[in-house]
């Protein structure tokens, strides 16, 4: 069922957005234009200002970090800002860059581009990427006995399909796991993180991620290089 879900995601992400560019296209001159300026909107707005502004500047502020423990003021003040960044590209866009293409069709176009856009890079990439690589883990593994690389590309696969689904639930500090009792002790990913020192030492911990991994690959590689056969299983005592 979750795969189910899944592809209709994915469909719906991708389909949605570039089918209704294409009908819009046949029906009205200059609604790519205004697809394009609506995805740019969303892209300058959100990506290149409001995000890096929300997580490098303002964390400097002693109010906006007290505003934090506060999930109700903290979700008013993200719709809000959402709303002017968003609204203001969208205005300079319309006002500026749209001139004499006013029509309904144009205006579909431009909001399809504006909300498409945040569909496929927020979603719609990581999942297609997370569900081609556990299913090609899945099923390659089912069928080739003689391949054992399976675990790599399903590992990463299940991994991308996660983060995708917190995205969905923690984008813009939503709560992903909210309080029936107590609306102020849901979780969202600012409140549940641990502490931004205990973040910094573990960034360079991480650094030593990868020789972690490449010593278990060539454990793991030296360990599959000599299979046990059957004569040294039974001089073994040890039970397997």
């Amino acid at each position: 069922m979750l795969l189910v879900s899944l592809i209709v995601g994915i469909a719906i992400c991708f389909g949605v957005p570039i089918a209704g560019l294409v009908l819009l296209m046949r029906k009205r001159r200059g609604a790519g234009k205004a697809f394009a300026l609506g995805a740019a909107a969303f892209v300058v707005s959100q990506l290149l200002i409001r995000i890096p502004l929300l997580q490098l500047v303002l964390p400097n502020f002693s109010w906006f970090a007290v505003m934090q423990l506060y999930p109700w003021r903290y979700g008013l003040f993200l719709g809000l800002t959402a709303g002017l960044a968003e609204e203001t590209a969208r205005w300079i866009a319309a006002r500026y860059l749209l001139k004499g293409k006013d029509t309904m069709e144009h205006g579909l176009a431009f909001g399809l581009g504006h909300g498409g856009i945040e569909a496929m890079l927020l979603v719609g990439l990581n999942m297609i990427a997370g569900v081609v690589m556990a299913l090609y883990g899945i099923f390659r593994t089912a069928f080739d006995r003689r391949w054992r690389a399976g675990i790599w590309f399903g590992g990463t696969g299940t991994a991308l399909v996660v983060m995708v689904l917190f995205f969905l639930a923690g984008y813009r500090s939503t709560a992903y796991y909210p309080s029936v009792l107590d609306a102020q002790s849901s979780l969202s990913i600012a409140n549940s993180s641990s502490s931004l020192f205990t973040l910094k030492v573990m960034s360079w911990v991480s650094v030593l991620v990868p020789f972690v991994l490449a010593y278990i690959a060539y454990v793991w590689r030296k360990m599959n290089a000599h299979p046990l056969t059957p004569s040294e299983l039974h001089r073994e005592h040890h039970q397997y």
